[in-house]
Order: structure tokens, then C-alpha cells, then sequence
């Protein structure tokens, strides 16, 4: 499915990933998603429910990210 397909089936989405130091050393990575909120009630609650699965994958994808800067290793 083309991205435009997509957009117009679930609505315009956006997610940003930012490395923000913290004080005393280290870091955060914080993930800000943003989803249209217009459209038929429908659409809206597919949205909704699209979102917390997204939850649940962005949640394993961040563990995994951790996991992966705690072992020090590149790729």
C-alpha cells in the first residue's frame, strides 16, 4: 500500500525520535507521535485504537534500542 493509500485509509501521521542529554551524564530518547484528528467518527476510533498498538510495537522497539546502547556495541 502506497503511503498516500495509507494516509487517506488511517489519516496523516507523524513521529519524531529525539536524543536529549541529561544532566549528570547519559540520556533520553524521547518519541512524540501526532495523528490527525479529523474525519467521521469511524475513522476516528480506528485512529484510536491504531495508536495503542502502536503503543505496544514502539514499546518493544524502545526496550530493544535500550538494549542495544546498554551493550555498547555498534553495528
Amino acid at each position: 500500500m502506497l503511503p498516500a493509500q495509507r494516509a487517506a485509509r488511517h489519516g496523516q501521521m507523524a513521529v519524531s525520535y529525539t536524543v536529549r542529554p541529561l544532566e549528570g551524564g547519559g540520556c533520553r530518547l524521547v518519541v512524540k507521535v501526532v495523528a490527525e484528528a479529523e474525519g467521521a467518527l469511524p475513522h476516528r476510533l480506528r485512529r484510536r485504537l491504531l495508536a495503542w498498538g502502536d503503543l505496544v510495537m514502539m514499546r518493544k522497539q524502545l526496550l530493544t534500542f535500550k538494549k542495544l546502547a546498554e551493550q555498547g556495541g555498534g553495528a
